[in-house]
């Protein structure tokens, strides 16, 4: 197809900006979650606390039986030395640097 080499390179060329640009940072684990409303909950609360960027947000959900329930696990990407709070909406010690 025409231009797909050219759309790759764009995507890996953005791809490495935003790996140098989080070059240090972590990922913090902020709750299990047994159901989509409350992950969504979370996560404007979260945002409403804190700018969150949808790329620095992770949800995991790992693979269940059929009888077992589906719950869903909420990582933030945060700079170095900072944590997430008590109840992980809150940010704690945050150096001041601007995420891109």
């Amino acid at each position: 197809m025409p231009g797909q080499r050219k759309r790759k390179r764009k995507q890996d060329e953005e791809h490495g900006r935003r790996t140098d640009a989080h070059a240090g940072w972590q990922w913090h684990s902020a709750d299990w979650f047994a159901d989509r409303a409350s992950l969504v909950a979370h996560v404007r609360l979260l945002a409403a606390h804190h700018p969150v960027d949808e790329r620095q947000l992770r949800i995991d959900t790992p693979c269940t039986r059929t009888d077992a329930p589906v719950r869903s696990h909420l990582r933030v990407l945060l700079p170095p030395g900072s944590a997430l709070g008590p109840g992980g909406t809150t940010v704690v010690a945050a150096p001041a640097q601007e995420a891109p």
